[in-house]
């Protein structure tokens, strides 16, 4: 079954009382666009179970498929989940959030894997419409591409200078079930004035938890500084 529509309790049509409030909230950023669900009996349990199929996009384009494995429960909700398995198509945002889909695999609680995924789209977003900003202001001179270790790896540079390097990536912090921002920059210290010029600003975007509205005068507060250097040609 296809769909697009908000994801509700109807959707769905499993509502256990403590483990799927979340998915009443008509606000929650969150749409089905594959479901499919089959009864079977599990002979190690000896019990009749219910597997779900679901393709979920979380914000713009964070698609997540997850299989679920539950104990039948009433007609309008399922058991325990038993087993669940999420896989993000997108290879690069895979490979940086597997710390997260791993925990929230072994904690079995859709309610909860759709909040925090929830807040990772919003996370991956907002890093994307920076980058956008970086490059239409940068007349060609930032470059960016995925990072072995996952993340970004973003560059500014000009013909005949490498000004930094900067590695962001999102990181999940079990203990508060947060996904923060992790930037470093990479500068050369021999560049004197360079590095005095933007280590105030740079060292504010280190910070993890910044709103997006810091985040973004910060960024531009680096481009701005590395403009007014190249066109008054101290550097």
């Amino acid at each position: 079954m296809n769909t697009s529509t908000s994801i509700n309790s109807q959707d769905l049509n499993m509502m256990p009382a403590k483990k799927f409030l979340l998915l009443e909230d008509s606000n929650i950023n969150v749409k089905i666009n594959f479901y499919n669900k089959y009864n079977f009996f599990c002979t190690k349990s000896n019990t009749q179970c219910i597997k779900l199929d679901i393709t979920f996009t979380f914000g713009l384009d964070l698609k997540v498929d997850m299989k679920l494995v539950s104990s039948i429960g009433t007609v309008s909700q399922i058991g325990d989940i038993s087993k669940m398995i999420i896989w993000v198509q997108d290879d690069a945002i895979r490979n940086e959030i597997r710390s997260c889909t791993n925990y929230l695999q072994r904690q079995k609680n859709l309610n909860f894997a759709i909040s925090i995924l929830k807040n990772i789209a919003v996370t991956i977003e907002e890093r994307k419409l920076i980058l956008q900003m970086l490059i239409l202001h940068s007349d060609g001179c930032i470059q960016y591409k995925n990072h072995l270790d996952g993340g970004v790896l973003i560059v500014y540079h000009t013909e005949d200078k490498k000004y930094f390097k900067s590695h962001w990536k999102i990181q999940f912090i079990c203990a508060t079930h947060s996904a923060i921002d992790c930037i470093d920059f990479t500068v050369t210290r021999k560049d004197v004035l360079f590095y005095k010029v933007v280590k105030g600003a740079m060292d504010h975007l280190v910070s993890p938890n910044l709103p997006f509205n810091v985040k973004v005068q910060h960024w531009w507060t680096v481009m701005l500084l590395i403009l007014d250097l190249t066109k008054s040609n101290i550097t």
